[in-house]
């Protein structure tokens, strides 16, 4: 084997693995920015993030207290935070938006909308909707249907049934 040989091929494994390692170190930046984001919205209300998860462009997570759900999502360039008082909701549930689609002899469901949703005790206070997929945003699920109801299930064990 000639060190032109060598050299060609190290030059085409790089160019290979190049891609992998840019959207990597893509991936991590946004996951930053978004826990960050979460960590600005707990620091506000003088608490901290004990448990949080990352979607592709949002994070969830619970306060130490298991008081407060924090939401952050950035949608481009814009970013928007939401929380939820854990004391006062009385229900959690995940709720989709769905459409059939038939292809010869197939008939499949699309998820168009996934969303957590708060009721509260008071029932004169509107629902919260954290939308954790929406297909005018992205156009397919990458992990949003598991975390969805993984959140429902931790969510609804902290809340207290009066």
């Amino acid at each position: 084997m000639n060190l032109g040989t060598i050299i060609f091929g190290l030059v085409a494994t790089a160019f290979c693995v190049l891609p992998f390692v840019l959207m990597s170190r893509n991936r991590k930046k946004k996951e930053t920015e978004l826990v960050d984001g979460l960590m600005t919205l707990a620091v506000s209300l003088g608490s901290t993030v004990a448990e949080y998860d990352c979607g592709i462009d949002f994070a969830i997570g619970v306060s130490e207290e298991r008081d407060y759900l924090f939401f952050w999502k950035k949608k481009g360039q814009v970013a928007d935070g939401q929380l939820v008082r854990l004391s006062t909701v009385a229900d959690c549930t995940v709720r989709s938006q769905r459409h059939t689609v038939q292809n010869q002899n197939i008939t499949s469901a699309v998820i168009d909308r996934l969303e957590l949703v708060f009721e509260y005790k008071d029932k004169k206070v509107a629902p919260e909707r954290l939308v954790f997929f929406d297909h005018h945003e992205r156009l397919q699920l990458t992990g949003e249907l598991q975390l969805v109801e993984k959140w429902e299930k931790i969510v609804s064990s902290y809340l207290t049934k009066d």
